[in-house]
């Protein structure tokens, strides 16, 4: 090897300067050629990933028409409002009707077992106010006067005893005992009574059944 300032003159050549740029111009294509593979490289992997990914053409047409089938069919807010609004009416009105349902069960299982002697007993009133009528009108009245006697006593009757039958229903008491007692007792015509109110002795062999 030479003096220093030789191997200086002798690397500024133009034959050698030629020569390395050749050089680093081929490494330079090369790079460039082997980078351009990589790249087309990782393209196709990222189309493999990409297509791997990729739903089913006819899955995909067939998820499409389901969905446009529901949104056909779908409701709007304003009538799933309306709907639970009537739901809910025809709720309250069921436990209405249930609870008159259970109401007329319960009256007719009691009218079954004590219905004939509340019948019994409501005619036997209407019939003993309807002499006590009579008797107290008394011979100089007319006919009509005594029938109308008659009439509006057989009416307060009525009410007097649906009244006691009420009650009837809740302390199965006899209704003798509501409309005066010992004289609504069996036979011929007993004293005045403490609770019947009116002015003229009991009688006429009337008989209560206990309801």
């Amino acid at each position: 090897m030479g003096p220093p300032i030789n191997h200086i003159h002798s690397c500024s050549s133009p034959s050698l300067q030629y020569t390395r740029l050749t050089s680093l111009g081929d490494f330079s294509g090369s790079s460039n050629e082997r980078l351009g593979g990589i790249e087309a490289c990782l393209q196709g992997a990222a189309t493999k990933e990409e297509l791997a990914l990729k739903a089913n053409a006819r899955d995909a047409e067939a998820a499409f028409t389901a969905l446009r089938a529901d949104c056909a069919l779908r409701a709007r807010q304003a009538s799933l409002a309306s709907l639970e609004t009537t739901v809910s009416r025809l709720q309250e009105e069921h436990a209405k009707t249930r609870r008159a349902s259970d109401l007329t069960g319960r009256f007719v299982d009691w009218f079954s077992s004590r219905g004939q002697a509340y019948e019994h007993n409501l005619a036997a009133v209407e019939k003993h106010i309807e002499n006590l009528a009579t008797r107290s009108v008394g011979a100089r009245a007319s006919p009509a006067s005594a029938a109308a006697a008659a009439l509006d006593a057989a009416r307060g009757a009525q009410r007097m005893a649906r009244n006691g039958g009420r009650s009837t229903l809740n302390s199965q008491t006899n209704l003798a005992d509501i409309l005066g007692g010992s004289g609504f007792a069996p036979g011929g015509g007993g004293g005045g009574g403490s609770g019947g109110g009116v002015g003229v002795p009991y009688g006429g062999g009337v008989r209560f059944t206990p309801a």
